[in-house]
C-alpha cells in the first residue's frame, strides 16, 4: 500500500521502494515513457499495469526509490510547463 511505502522511504530510508501505488509516480512514468495503461483515460493501473511499472524502473534497483522521487519531479514539471 501506499502508506507503507511513503513509510519506507521517508523513515526507514529504504533505496529500494517502488510506490507503484503512487499515482504521481505512474502518471510520470506514462507520461516519461508514452505508455497508456489500463487505467481510466489510458492511466497506468497499479494492479493491472503492476509488472510494466516493475519493468521499467528495474535498471534503477537498488535505487527505485530515487527513480519514484524523479518522477515526482518530472511530473510536476510537466505540469507547471502546461501551466506557464
Amino acid at each position: 500500500p501506499w502508506s507503507c511505502d511513503m513509510f519506507l522511504i521517508f523513515y526507514a530510508h529504504k533505496s529500494n521502494v517502488l510506490a507503484v501505488g503512487d499515482l504521481g509516480v505512474r502518471k510520470g512514468t506514462g507520461s516519461l515513457f508514452g505508455l497508456k495503461g489500463a487505467g481510466k483515460k489510458g492511466l497506468l493501473c497499479d494492479k493491472k499495469d503492476r509488472a510494466t511499472l516493475e519493468d521499467l524502473h528495474r535498471p534503477f534497483e537498488p535505487y527505485r526509490s530515487l527513480s519514484t522521487f524523479y518522477m515526482w519531479r518530472y511530473i510536476d514539471t510537466v505540469a507547471f510547463n502546461e501551466d506557464g
